[in-house]
């Protein structure tokens, strides 16, 4: 009897722990969905953006040709014969005079970058102290940046004439979208050129009315302005001949010798 009440229990808990583990089962089940969203690779952008200087060491030169009339530095672009060459350095010292001109910090760029740039420019302009005549400022460079010309005639002082070159060149600017072959945009660089004319033209020393003109001291004329005057009148102008001439002196003595010095530096930088 006992036997069988054993085999019985025995059963009956069989029943209950399957059908306690099927109840547990089916309260622990949850639905399940996965999938593979994404599996990507990324590299650096592309940058490989190069600034090259082309006329390295030719901005000013020791040797000046010339050309149909043009006295210019040409021995970065070919060999010319002896009588063309109108101004030559007696050392190796590089050199302006009147009639001569250049260019200055012409370059290229190049690169294809995967980012938007833009191209700044920062230059500066050392004139020093010695562009004088009769201790007054006096200097007949002509720097043309863009086409627009900046006279040194046309200011009172060394640092303005600096100043106003440095502050047009360093407010140009340019900007290309990201893909852009920055090999092809030549047209684009900044153009930046030096003269010193042969002929400046007359300077006037008393203020006064010449030719039904009121002129005041220091004010220019060129020579078909001079021509006209009358021969009264054309006393009180002074040909910047002597200016120019007093120039040179001071450089044959060596002693406060004028001189320029002028640098370029080009940045391209990723924009947002």
């Amino acid at each position: 009897m006992k036997k069988n009440l054993t085999i019985k229990l025995t059963f009956v808990l069989l029943i209950v722990v399957i059908i306690t583990t099927s109840l547990i089962g089916t309260t622990l089940a949850k639905y399940v969905t996965t999938g593979d969203i994404a599996t990507e690779t990324a590299r650096v952008a592309k940058w490989g953006v190069t600034v090259t200087a082309t006329n390295v060491d030719t901005m000013f030169s020791t040797e000046y040709y010339d050309v149909d009339n043009t006295i210019s530095n040409f021995t970065a672009t070919g060999t010319y014969d002896a009588d063309e060459m109108s101004v030559r350095s007696s050392n190796t010292e590089k050199v302006v005079a009147p009639g001569t001109n250049g260019k200055l910090g012409a370059y290229s760029l190049a690169g294809n970058p995967e980012v938007d740039v833009i191209v700044n420019y920062a230059a500066t302009l050392e004139l020093g102290d010695n562009w004088t005549y009769n201790s007054a400022y006096y200097c007949p460079i002509v720097i043309t940046v863009n086409g627009t010309a900046i006279s040194g005639l046309t200011y009172t002082s060394a640092d303005d004439f600096e100043d106003a070159v440095v502050a047009t060149i360093n407010g140009y600017t340019k900007s290309y979208e990201a893909g852009t072959d920055l090999a092809n945009v030549g047209t684009d660089n900044i153009g930046i050129t030096w003269a010193w004319a042969f002929e400046s033209g007359y300077v006037c020393n008393t203020a006064g009315t010449y030719n039904t003109v009121a002129y005041t001291v220091g004010q220019l004329i060129d020579a078909t302005t001079y021509a006209a005057l009358t021969d009264p009148d054309k006393a009180n102008f002074t040909n910047l001949d002597v200016y120019d001439t007093a120039l040179g002196n001071a450089a044959a003595a060596g002693t406060n010798v004028p001189c320029i010095t002028f640098n370029l530096d080009i940045t391209v930088t990723q924009v947002d």
